[in-house]
């Protein structure tokens, strides 16, 4: 839980720092709630993982149940990264939007 609440605490120094210079409140919520969400959810997922995601039996294990148990897996954290990504973008595509916005005006 310390590394989630340094994580909030720097985005969040970073927001009050640039604030003046974002483009869209629209991507800022979106950056803000993609990184919440996902980093709640790769940092809980110790927790919840072998309910969603239920282990390999011993007596089951084969090659096939492996590679069918990794593209289970493959298929529940592929659209989260992207999603998480996607934030991390949408942030620098509203600072660098509102920098070049800001030397279009003056």
């Amino acid at each position: 839980m310390w590394v989630l609440s340094i994580a909030f605490l720097a985005a969040w120094a970073i927001y009050k720092v640039t604030d003046k210079f974002l483009l869209n409140k629209y991507l800022v919520w979106f950056h803000v709630l993609a990184t919440i969400i996902i980093l709640t959810i790769y940092l809980t997922q110790e927790y919840w993982h072998d309910k969603l995601l239920p282990p390999v039996e011993r007596e089951s294990v084969s090659y096939k149940t492996i590679l069918e148990y990794q593209q289970h897996e493959s298929n529940i954290y592929l659209p989260l990264t992207l999603i998480f990504i996607a934030g991390q973008i949408a942030y620098f595509v509203n600072l660098f939007g509102g920098l070049a916005n800001r030397k279009k005006i003056k």
